[in-house]
C-alpha cells in the first residue's frame, strides 16, 4: 500500500489479486503494463466487444504491434492540411492501409477522451461538440513500415504536444502546422490497449472484426488515392485559417476592439460572451471556435487526469 491513508480512503487499490473482480473479460498484459487501464477498460462494453474481435482474429498481438490509427479531426480540413499529414506519416515510416470517413457525435466525443475530461471545464463540452461534430473526420488505419517497436507508441511519441510552446520542432503537429489547444488537427491512441478501446468506441464490433481481417496483409494505399479522399472531404469545409489574427483581419478594427474590451467576460463567461459578439458581427462557427480556443480556460486548476492519478497510486501499490 502507499502509506497515504487519505488517498487510500478515496481510491480502491487495484492489486494483482483483486484485478479480476468486476471485470468480465481478461485483458492480456501485452496490451498494457498498467493494471488500472486493464481494470477500467475491462468494465466497458465497447472495449469488451472490440477486444473479443481482436482476440478472435488470427494474430492480434502482431496486428496491434504493427498497426495503430490516426484520427484527422474536422479542424484539419479548413487549413487544407490533409496532404501535409499524409506526407508527414510517409516521412516517419508509416503507411495508410485504410481510410474511413466518420462523423463524430456527442457519445464518441465524451467516450473517446473520457479519461482526460475529468479535468475539463464544463464550458469546454459545447465547444468540442461544435468543432468535432461540424463534419466528417477521417479514421486512418496506419501500418508501421519501419517496424521499429510498437506502432501506437511510436506514432504517439512523434505526434507532438497540443501546446506549440512545448512541441518539438520535428514533431508531426509542428510539421503540419497544427494550431494550439483544441485545434490540434489529429488524435492518436497511446498504446495497444487504447487502440482496442477507441476502435470499440468509434466502430461497431463487426466492423472492427472486418477491419482487422482486411488490413492484416493488404497493400498500403497510395498517396494519390489518399489525396483524392482528402479533397472529397475537404470540399465540405470552407477554406479558413484557424488563427485569431485571421478573425481580427476579417471583421476589422471595431470587432478587435470589442474583443479586447471584453477580455474579462471572454475568460469568465466564454461561450455566453462569444454568442453576444456573434449576434453583433455575424460570426461563423469556425470564428466562434477560434475565439473559444483562445480565451476558454480548458482545465479546472489543480485537477489531475484520472489515469495519471490512479496509475501513480495503484502501480506504486503493486510494485
Amino acid at each position: 500500500m502507499t502509506g497515504n491513508t487519505e488517498i487510500e480512503h478515496h481510491v480502491r487499490i487495484v492489486t494483482k489479486n483483486n484485478y479480476e473482480e468486476g471485470v468480465p473479460v481478461h485483458t492480456p498484459k501485452w496490451l498494457s503494463i498498467h493494471h488500472v487501464k486493464r481494470y477500467r477498460y475491462g468494465q466497458e462494453p465497447y472495449y469488451q466487444e472490440a477486444l473479443q474481435a481482436f482476440l478472435s482474429s488470427s494474430n492480434p498481438e502482431y496486428w496491434l504491434q504493427k498497426h495503430t490509427f490516426l484520427l484527422l479531426k474536422p479542424d484539419a480540413f479548413p487549413p487544407r492540411s490533409f496532404d501535409k499529414i499524409i506526407h508527414g506519416l510517409t516521412v516517419d515510416g508509416f503507411g495508410v492501409v485504410k481510410a474511413i470517413p466518420i462523423r463524430l457525435g456527442r457519445f464518441h466525443i465524451r467516450e473517446l477522451w473520457r479519461y482526460e475530461y475529468n479535468l475539463a471545464n464544463v464550458q469546454r463540452y459545447p465547444l468540442l461538440d461544435m468543432l468535432l461534430s461540424s463534419g466528417d473526420s477521417i479514421l486512418l488505419i496506419i501500418r508501421d513500415i519501419l517496424g521499429q517497436g510498437c506502432a501506437s507508441e511510436r506514432l504517439t511519441s512523434l505526434k507532438g504536444a497540443s501546446d506549440p510552446a512545448i512541441r518539438s520542432k520535428n514533431s508531426l503537429r509542428t510539421r503540419i502546422g497544427a494550431a494550439n489547444g483544441t485545434l490540434n488537427f489529429i488524435h492518436t491512441p497511446d498504446e495497444p490497449i487504447d487502440v482496442v478501446r477507441e476502435l470499440g468506441v468509434l466502430l461497431p464490433s463487426n466492423e472492427v472484426a472486418d477491419l482487422i481481417t482486411e488490413t492484416s496483409n493488404n497493400d498500403v494505399v497510395s498517396n494519390s488515392i489518399l489525396s483524392e479522399i482528402g479533397k472529397k472531404i475537404s470540399k465540405n469545409y470552407p477554406s479558413h485559417e484557424l488563427t485569431l489574427d485571421h478573425v481580427f483581419n476579417h471583421y476589422g478594427d471595431e470587432f478587435k476592439q470589442q474583443v479586447f474590451d471584453s477580455t474579462h467576460a471572454l475568460r469568465s463567461q466564454t461561450l455566453f460572451e462569444i454568442e453576444r459578439l456573434a449576434s453583433i458581427f455575424s460570426l461563423n462557427n469556425w470564428d466562434k471556435i477560434i475565439l473559444a480556443n483562445e480565451f476558454l480556460e480548458f482545465c479546472v486548476p489543480g485537477v489531475v487526469k484520472a489515469f495519471e492519478f490512479e496509475i501513480a497510486v495503484n502501480d506504486n501499490a503493486i510494485a
